[in-house]
């Protein structure tokens, strides 16, 4: 099956900006193949649907992937779910 999106329900303090990583089968996360998308930090949960396949790199096996959920340092994140959707 092909997996074309993420979709994130969680809440944070402080932060802007999230970014969900992912790799292959050398595992090396890049920046070349990431996605980056905007947060609400209010402390209230949101649903977050991130569209992975507007990098063009979000082709065959992906093995693994890293989120980080905001570009704020000492930032506290509550996350409810994590799915992957068509």
């Amino acid at each position: 099956e092909k997996f074309g999106s993420l979709e994130i329900k969680m809440k944070m303090e402080k932060g802007e900006e999230a970014q969900v990583f992912f790799a292959g089968k050398n595992g090396q996360m890049q920046e070349e193949k990431s996605v980056k998308f905007k947060v609400r930090a209010d402390g209230n949960y949101h649903v977050y649907k991130i569209d992975l396949a507007t990098n063009p790199l979000w082709e065959g096996r992906i093995r693994q992937i890293r989120i980080d959920p905001n570009s704020e340092a000492g930032s506290r994140v509550w996350i409810d779910y994590v799915r992957f959707q068509h």
